[in-house]
């Protein structure tokens, strides 16, 4: 069967007081429809909340988030789409091992040649501090 790599789509919002964070994350794995295949497609939608102790530098952040948050998230979706095909006639579907360190980068690489595009250079940064744009303490989106 062919191989196929899990497509990924996340959004990473910092909440503007402290140093705590939300990640949202997409995957998708799917491939061409073979005999020998019980599924098309897999889709997990996952949200974490993390929070990081206060005085960590802006470089400590990036080593962190969303790096190892997707990895923490892919490692439960990982283990949530086993148990749910576990029972399944074709047997159990494991989700293939992943380099985060690559999906981000092809994330940020993505996301500055769509701002290059567009006529706006942002740079390739995946997280920003949006401020304090409301009086309540919504999270404000800050990636696409």
């Amino acid at each position: 069967m062919e191989k196929a790599e899990p497509e990924f789509h996340f959004n990473v919002f910092k909440h503007p007081q402290g140093m705590r964070f939300s990640v949202q994350v997409k995957i998708k794995l799917s491939w061409p429809q073979v005999p020998e295949s019980p599924f098309l497609s897999v889709e997990s939608d996952l949200l974490g909340i993390y929070s990081l102790p206060d005085g960590v530098t802006e470089d400590q952040v990036r080593e962190y988030v969303p790096t190892l948050c997707l990895v923490n998230l892919y490692s439960l979706a990982r283990g949530i789409v086993a148990q749910a095909t576990g029972m399944c006639p074709g047997g159990t579907l494991y989700l293939p091992l992943v380099d985060m360190n690559k999906v981000v980068k092809q994330h940020a690489e993505k996301k500055k040649q769509l701002s290059l595009q567009s006529g706006i250079f942002t740079g390739s940064d995946t997280i920003k501090d949006a401020g304090r744009k409301k009086k309540s303490s919504q999270r404000t989106k800050v990636d696409k």
